[in-house]
């Protein structure tokens, strides 16, 4: 964490000031030291003791919560609890992969374990978040952790007693460095404290980003969908624009019609001349039988005034 220094002194002196009054939970049995953990996570302090109660009052032992359905888990602690859904089917999942584990609900088989291979195990084998699998090491096996979850995190950050721009990573490391191991349950119940205190800013926050987030998305969905209008439009146009043999677009109906314009009026001259070579060939034709008819008219004038000396001649004979 950066400028780490100054801030842990910031956390040694908020530290002193809400652990007064402060005590550790009594929980003999890991097992429920897993429940109150995952129940724990992300979630204000004075909600926790209503949800272990219920599920007390609910189940005979917690074999029977094992085998549990998850609805009957979230009616049982309800609704309105935070993340009560995933927060169920994890304690189910959790339970069910010790009870494979060790054919019962017992982590016995832990105990002998160095703390490091054990913090391995609950996270990997078992199945437990961050939060959850600090808790049981440090209050079930005395391991040196420091459970940390985003409610912490950001409280921290509203308090300015961490850096801005960490994250949990930073942050659970940060405190592990700097919390003497004899103190690490002292340490973890007076910024449970403080958690407490500063449930509700957090939540406000939580709720405002929220808010802001889902605003960001309709927006950015809008844009998408609008930019995918606008492409939709673009490629249609060449599409409207394309000649096919059903649907003819307004330019092609003006070109067709310009050109049976042109094709009518270029066919008028050629019927025009047509008419006028018939005209021709008529006249022609009857001037010809015209000259025929004189040319017989003559012939027969020359013939019958030869015919008639010939006629005479044979008579003097």
């Amino acid at each position: 964490m950066k400028n780490s220094e100054h801030y842990a002194k910031k956390i040694r002196q908020l530290v002193k000031e809400k652990s007064a009054g402060v005590s550790a939970p009594q929980v003999d049995d890991k097992i429920e030291l897993i429940i109150r953990g995952i129940l724990e996570e992300n979630v204000d302090p004075r909600k926790v003791p209503a949800a272990l109660l219920a599920i007390e009052k609910e189940y005979v032992d917690f074999n029977e919560l094992r085998v549990s359905p998850v609805r009957d888990i979230i009616d049982v602690v309800g609704e309105n609890y935070p993340e009560i859904r995933s927060k169920a089917q994890s304690i189910v999942n959790t339970l069910q992969a010790i009870f494979d584990r060790a054919n019962n609900l017992s982590l016995d088989f832990l105990n002998n374990k160095p703390k490091r291979e054990i913090r391995k195990i609950l996270r990997e084998k078992l199945g437990l978040g961050r939060y959850a699998e600090s808790f049981v090491t440090l209050y079930g096996f005395d391991g040196h952790a420091m459970p940390v979850d985003n409610l912490l995190l950001d409280a921290l950050k509203l308090g300015e007693y961490i850096h801005p721009s960490s994250d949990l990573d930073d942050l659970q490391g940060f405190l592990e460095r700097i919390t003497p191991h004899a103190d690490a349950i002292t340490y973890h119940q007076a910024l449970r404290k403080y958690v407490s205190e500063m449930a509700r800013k957090v939540n406000r926050l939580w709720e405002k980003q929220r808010k802001e987030m889902e605003a960001a998305e309709r927006e950015q969905k809008a844009a998408a969908e609008e930019e995918k209008t606008e492409e939709e439009k673009t490629e249609e146009k060449p599409e409207a624009e394309e000649p096919t043999a059903v649907h003819e677009s307004k330019e092609e109906k003006t070109s067709k019609k310009k050109s049976k314009k042109r094709a009518k009026g270029s066919k008028k001259p050629t019927r025009a001349k047509k008419t006028k070579s018939a005209r021709r060939k008529k006249s022609s034709s009857t001037e010809a039988k015209v000259k025929s008819a004189r040319s017989a008219k003559k012939a027969s004038k020359i013939i019958a005034p030869k015919a008639k000396s010939d006629s005479s001649n044979h008579s003097k004979q």
